[in-house]
C-alpha cells in the first residue's frame, strides 16, 4: 500500500513540475516576444468598482464586522477581548451590545 501512495505522490509531483515549466515557458515567450495584452469579451462581466471606508474608530483589535441585515445600516464590531460594540448610522453607540470580558 505504501508503495502505491508513493507512485501517485511521484506522479502527481511530476505532472505539477511539468504543467509549471508549461506555464512558465508560455509567460516567458509571451513576454520576450512582446505579446500584446488581449481585450476581455464583449460578453465578459465587468465588476463594480470596490473601495473601503472608515465608518467608526477607537476599537481594540477588533476581529470581525457584521451587518445587522435588518435595514438599519447597523453594524457590530467584535474586538478580541470579548466586545461587541453597535454602530449606529457611523457612531459608536456607547453600551456595547455584548460584554463577554473576563476580570483578571
Amino acid at each position: 500500500m505504501a508503495k502505491l501512495s508513493t507512485r501517485r505522490t511521484d506522479r502527481t509531483r511530476r505532472v505539477v513540475l511539468i504543467l509549471s515549466a508549461v506555464l512558465m515557458a508560455t509567460l516567458l515567450s509571451t513576454t520576450l516576444l512582446g505579446a500584446t495584452s488581449v481585450k476581455a469579451a464583449s460578453n465578459a462581466l465587468t465588476w463594480p468598482p470596490i473601495g473601503l471606508k472608515q465608518v467608526a474608530n477607537g476599537f481594540s483589535n477588533p476581529i470581525d464586522v457584521e451587518s445587522a441585515n435588518d435595514g438599519t445600516e447597523r453594524l457590530f464590531v467584535l474586538e478580541k477581548r470579548g466586545i461587541i460594540h453597535i454602530i449606529d448610522h457611523g457612531v459608536v453607540l456607547p453600551t456595547p451590545f455584548l460584554n463577554r470580558v473576563v476580570p483578571e
